[in-house]
């Protein structure tokens, strides 16, 4: 379904999910790195160690980019706890529309949202989880667009 200037090229492992396109496609999304709205080439949403907390989330995943040999440029990073061997791929097409998901979950500190309970800020808690949705979208009337979060 995606034009052929379009393709994806897909990486997963225990490291990152990185979708690669052929050319820039509309990006709108709320990583640290590449956040908002933007046209993005590549969206990698990358495992970290539960514990992460870095000083300057900016400046680390630059460095961790450059030491890989990844642009900056065009790029959106997304962290994530979560095993991501555990991901599920996701492909949804008809004749004139197309759905790709990537999803990543990390549940193991889960809550419930107006329930009384113990709080992401209680110590012994622990850190929140995340749950990463990376999604392509195309259609007749759309060109072809991720969003990420």
């Amino acid at each position: 379904m995606l034009p052929q200037e379009s393709r994806l090229t897909v990486q997963w492992d225990a490291e990152m999910i990185q979708l690669v396109a052929a050319k820039p496609l509309t990006c709108l999304s709320s990583a640290v790195v590449g956040g908002g709205v933007q046209h993005a080439v590549r969206i990698i949403n990358r495992h970290v160690d539960k514990q992460y907390d870095a000083l300057d989330p900016t400046k680390e995943i630059n460095e961790w980019l450059a030491a890989r040999g990844i642009p900056q440029e065009g790029t959106v990073v997304l962290l994530t706890a979560a095993d991501l061997t555990l991901g599920s791929e996701q492909t949804a097409e008809t004749p004139t529309f197309g759905l790709r998901a990537w999803v990543t979950a990390g549940i193991g500190n889960a809550a419930r949202a107006g329930q009384k309970g113990p709080t992401f800020r209680e110590p012994s808690f622990g850190m929140p989880g995340t749950i990463n949705i990376l999604l392509l979208i195309e259609g007749p009337s759309l060109q072809p667009r991720w969003w990420a979060g």
